[in-house]
């Protein structure tokens, strides 16, 4: 499965590829970094590997935008003291 993930195969798991590692390292809701800080440093990495995916699975690159959207969204509600998903029914 790594080198499926790694590859950008159809059925790869981004999570357990080089990607996924490279993404949790830099969105780590505890950085400290502001959030303009850490997607300019993922900017440098995505960078790099859309130069490896461009010829993958056109899917690849919607899969890699959902796993890095997660994360900063995350750090957003950290950073704003914001609570994270409620329930509406209680």
């Amino acid at each position: 499965m790594q080198a499926q993930a790694v590859l950008g195969a159809p059925g790869a798991d981004i999570r357990e590829g080089a990607v996924g590692f490279s993404i949790r390292e830099k969105t780590k809701r505890t950085r400290g970094d502001s959030l303009a800080r850490i997607v300019a440093d993922l900017n440098r990495s995505l960078g790099g590997w859309f130069g490896y995916f461009k010829h993958a699975h056109p899917y690849t690159f919607v899969r890699i935008d959902q796993f890095v959207r997660r994360p900063l969204r995350a750090i957003l509600r950290k950073q704003e003291k914001r609570p994270g998903f409620r329930s509406l029914s209680g």
